[in-house]
């Protein structure tokens, strides 16, 4: 295994862990309770895909935001897509233009991550 999938799954264990916690847990009317998830879901996803696939940074990056803002446009039409307690337990039943803003938050926040981590603990060649 590669040291960069030691550090995604790293990733994917924290982030999937604050989802989780936010989700289901939280409820106090914090920025966590509200936005956390959305924020960390972004994480999970680009981690979990960056591990499974070999797509460069940008193109799973792209993709992951794309992919949770086209569940956030499907909550508009209440389509049977989203009829699970589950699915609507996790990415929400209303669409927020909010929630697009937190995934592109997660977006900028996987983009800082993954600049710290190139900088500092991928070996120059």
């Amino acid at each position: 295994m590669k040291q960069s999938n030691y550090f995604y799954s790293s990733l994917i264990v924290v982030s999937f862990f604050i989802v989780v916690i936010s989700t289901f847990f939280i409820h106090d009317g914090s920025l966590l309770d509200y936005y956390g998830g959305d924020v960390f879901s972004v994480i999970t996803l680009y981690s979990l895909i960056r591990i499974i696939t070999g797509y460069s940074k940008q193109h799973v990056l792209v993709f992951v935001v794309w992919l949770l803002w086209s569940l956030e446009f499907l909550q508009i039409f209440h389509g049977t897509v989203l009829n699970s307690t589950l699915i609507t337990k996790l990415f929400g039943s209303v669409f927020d233009i909010r929630d697009l803003i937190a995934y592109l938050c997660g977006g900028i926040l996987v983009w800082i991550i993954e600049r710290i981590y190139t900088s500092f603990f991928v070996p120059k060649s």
